[in-house]
């Protein structure tokens, strides 16, 4: 967090993207994978078929499992609560086997 609050510093704390190009503009989701896929791969956790939205996933995921108050994460991640317990709280069987699918791949 506290590099976070450090980057903040250097860019402001106006409203608006929070990763920003070397030109001020939002980071692409493009250049964002690429530097996602470069950090996993210098720790050497990189594997095909990771990406930001399965961290994104990881990320809520563990949110609501530790008992997070359901209206704060769908405010964090900018969803609505409805999103966060249909995706989170009432998984499909489909929706189960995948998560064991794709938590077996992050092993």
């Amino acid at each position: 967090m506290e590099e976070i609050k450090a980057y903040l510093a250097l860019r402001g704390t106006e409203p608006g993207p929070l990763l920003l190009n070397n030109f001020g503009d939002r980071l692409s989701p493009a250049r964002a994978r690429m530097i996602v896929n470069h950090l996993l791969r210098a720790a050497r956790l990189y594997r095909p078929g990771r990406s930001c939205h399965k961290l994104r996933h990881a990320y809520i995921t563990d949110m609501v499992a530790r008992g997070k108050n359901v209206s704060l994460v769908a405010a964090h991640v900018g969803n609505s609560v409805g999103t966060i317990q249909r995706m989170y709280f009432n998984p499909s069987r489909e929706r189960i086997l995948c998560e064991i699918r794709d938590s077996k791949n992050f092993n």
